[in-house]
């Protein structure tokens, strides 16, 4: 949201993500080159993730999305372009619903089930 909101601010002067999200449901903001160098940059950033650190599940949270439908899914295309195939078959890439604290958390104690957790054989 912060990349986003620094990339508005500077050709529009908005400042706050809140105002974009409900300027552009308005139609009164046109930003569609912002979000998409937004949505590649955090692309870039999801793949380095998954290419060093293989998780199984990632948690990416951002208002952003909720500017304009099919932004989540432009940034997973845009991860599976970059990310090493393999670990993007592995990785379940998840939108965070809640807040950046209660994701954290989710994550942490996912990463704690998962890890320390009884291995099921079927």
């Amino acid at each position: 949201d912060t990349a986003l909101v620094t990339r508005v601010s500077e050709r529009f002067g908005v400042s706050d993500i809140e105002a974009i999200i409900h300027k552009v449901r308005e139609g009164q903001l046109k930003i569609d080159v912002e979000l998409r160098q937004t949505c590649e940059s955090l692309a870039i950033a999801i793949a380095a993730a998954i290419n060093l650190f293989n998780p199984a599940v990632l948690l990416v949270h951002g208002r952003l999305f909720d500017i304009q439908d099919g932004l989540f899914e432009l940034t997973t295309e845009l991860v599976r372009r970059r990310a090493l195939a393999p670990s993007f078959a592995d990785c379940q890439i998840q939108r965070g619903r809640c807040s950046k604290l209660q994701g954290a958390v989710a994550a942490a104690v996912h990463s704690l089930t998962d890890s320390l957790g009884p291995t099921l054989v079927y």
